[in-house]
């Protein structure tokens, strides 16, 4: 999927849900430049929105998601976890890339 395809989608899926649209684009943009098979090789992080294992395994699991590295999966959930109340704070760590944006 290419990296303005993704965009694309993560607006839309943004505006459906309510999510502010450029802060779920730059949010993606940190953590992987809209790649969507990135993968940090110091961490578990992976996909779009580099979701750790345990972060994955507990809230992207039950809302049934699967697989880390399908884009469509990986941003429905980042989605899903940016419209709830502190929902940013899953990606804290890259605010500083992000926040101004």
């Amino acid at each position: 999927m290419s990296t303005s395809t993704l965009r694309l989608f993560i607006e839309e899926q943004a505006e459906l849900a309510g999510v502010y649209t450029n802060t779920a684009v730059a949010v993606a943009v940190a953590e992987s430049n809209l790649i969507w098979n990135a993968k940090n090789p110091k961490s578990s992080a992976s996909g779009v929105y580099q979701w750790i294992s345990g972060s994955w395994n507990s809230i992207c699991k039950p809302l049934g998601f699967e697989n880390v590295f399908n884009p469509v999966e990986n941003i429905k959930c980042a989605i899903n976890t940016l419209k709830e109340p502190q929902g940013e704070k899953h990606w804290e760590s890259s605010s500083f890339a992000w926040r101004m944006q």
